[in-house]
């Protein structure tokens, strides 16, 4: 099939018009981060899109200080072992625009800094959820996903959990997600041969 030409995209919406979004998926950071670190994910872009919802993809702006002063891993040895990544460092940006490009869909990135309505949420959330390990970063990209009645997109075992007690539309685990188009992807296998290098360094 002929493969659309797309143009990368990320826009950005400030927090004022949070209430006026339409549900869709949202992409925590650590997903992202997985498309930078195994950049061969992109070429199942087409695939991965049409198995999500048919709404906007969405990205918090939260996700620039998660990326702050954090590096890639430096080599293939450095996904496996995994005792801190000295690599070129990350670049949300440039991420955004490659998987905007796989995906063949804009990207939109909504400021959530001065959002009254997701700090009130959030707020509420925290104790709440706390038992299933929801943190104050995290309890943002919840309370944005309930306002707007979005699917999040996580590898987050705890906002899974939290996700999940909160009633929000089914979350999908990026890893498993990838499983199953990929069959095996590429974090699978990192962690298969990290649970044998420790187990046999041990």
């Amino acid at each position: 099939e002929p493969v659309t030409e797309f143009s990368p995209a990320v826009i950005r919406v400030p927090y004022n018009r949070i209430s006026e979004l339409k549900p869709g998926s949202l992409w925590d950071s650590c997903p992202i981060m997985s498309t930078e670190d195994y950049p061969e994910i992109l070429k199942y872009g087409r695939v991965i899109r049409n198995k999500l919802c048919n709404g906007p993809m969405y990205v918090l702006t939260l996700s620039n200080y998660e990326y702050a002063n954090k590096k890639c891993p430096k080599n293939y040895n450095e996904k496996v072992i995994d005792r801190g990544f000295t690599g070129k460092p990350r670049d949300l940006h440039s991420t955004l625009l490659k998987l905007s490009k796989s995906l063949q869909v804009p990207i939109i990135q909504i400021n959530v800094k001065n959002s009254l309505e997701i700090k009130q949420l959030g707020k509420k959330l925290l104790p709440e959820l706390r038992k299933f390990g929801l943190h104050p970063g995290d309890s943002t990209f919840l309370a944005f996903t309930i306002l707007t009645k979005s699917i999040l997109i996580t590898s987050d075992d705890r906002l899974l959990f939290s996700s999940v007690h909160a009633q929000c539309p089914k979350p999908i685990d990026f890893q498993i997600f990838l499983e199953k188009i990929m069959q095996p992807s590429p974090i699978t296998v990192v962690l298969r041969e990290r649970r044998n290098y420790y187990k046999n360094h041990n």
